[in-house]
């Protein structure tokens, strides 16, 4: 019996502390991942911030200017998965919530004459979004509209970098498309 109790607690205290295997960086390291400077004074940072949110799809919530705060969401509604769960399980698929919702924050703060300082949180259904690749992909269309506000020419390797974010179905067409905005 005692082997029993034994090996029923040995088995719980496996479980309990089994991890999804998901390796969730620090807070330093997450700060480090999420921030980035773009080469433009404040103003010019802020617009080109906005202006990426509105290039990605999302909708502006909230500005403060002086704060160096932007917020935007984006709502994507998933009615393929409401009616199969719909079809299996009957009206109480209705409690089910299928929808994805994005988050996004920038926060900006001046670095100098010509450059700001960007800092970009993500989150996804409530939970925060650690992937460095997300995160370089909104920095590489923000970084594209500081140019554009400040009407310089954009490199071609930016430009090419954009299109593959925006247009993922034009990166596969075309073999010369870098890899890095996948």
């Amino acid at each position: 019996m005692k082997l029993l109790a034994l090996t029923v607690i040995f088995a719980i205290s496996l479980v309990g502390c089994s991890s999804s295997g998901e390796i969730k960086p620090g807070q330093l390291s997450l700060r480090a991942i999420e921030t980035r400077p773009i080469d433009a004074p404040y103003d010019i940072a802020f617009r080109a911030a906005t202006h990426a949110l509105f290039a990605l799809g999302l909708s502006v919530s909230h500005t403060e200017k002086g704060a160096g705060i932007i917020s935007a969401k984006r709502h994507e509604k998933n009615t393929a998965a409401k009616i199969g769960w719909a079809v299996l399980i009957g009206v109480f698929s209705m409690l089910i919530d299928t929808d994805t919702k994005i988050d996004l924050t920038m926060f900006l703060a001046p670095a100098g004459a010509k450059q700001t300082r960007l800092r970009i949180g993500v989150m996804k259904d409530g939970e925060v979004v650690t992937d460095q690749q997300i995160i370089d992909n909104i920095w590489v269309i923000t970084q594209r509209e500081a140019l554009v506000e400040q009407g310089e020419q954009v490199p071609t390797e930016i430009e090419k970098k954009v299109k593959g974010i925006l247009s993922p179905e034009a990166e596969k067409d075309t073999p010369s498309t870098e890899s890095a905005t996948r």
